[in-house]
């Protein structure tokens, strides 16, 4: 009864965690590693780290994002998000993602990540 307890337990707990979304609230002129480097360093919950996947970033906030994407330390991409837009961004299985904002006070985003569809 126990083992089972457990297994079902572990079966909730990937099922939840396989749909985790984190809501971060942004400071003016702060940049922030949403997902890339690890437990303990991002601020994000990505369940597909280590593999390619899509970040879904919802800004709920009226002012604009930046999001930038680093491999080995080098800027591959730079994606903005005007304020109530949402945009779904590949990352490559080791890519970082971090948002930066400039003048921005309070502003609100949404992260979720998504596997890729495998034919």
């Amino acid at each position: 009864m126990k083992k089972c307890f457990l297994v079902l337990s572990m079966i909730c707990f990937a099922c939840i965690t396989a749909h985790a979304q984190d809501t971060i609230e942004f400071d003016s002129n702060q940049s922030m590693c949403i997902s890339g480097k690890g437990a303990g360093q991002d601020g994000a919950i990505n369940p597909y780290l280590g593999e390619d996947c899509y970040a879904i970033v919802k800004n709920t906030g009226d002012d604009a994002l930046s999001i930038r994407i680093q491999e080995n330390g080098e800027i591959t991409d730079m994606i903005e998000i005007q304020g109530k837009k949402t945009k779904k961004i590949f990352l490559k299985k080791n890519a970082v993602l971090y948002v930066d904002t400039d003048d921005v006070t309070n502003t609100v985003a949404t992260f979720s990540f998504e596997a890729i569809k495998k034919d």
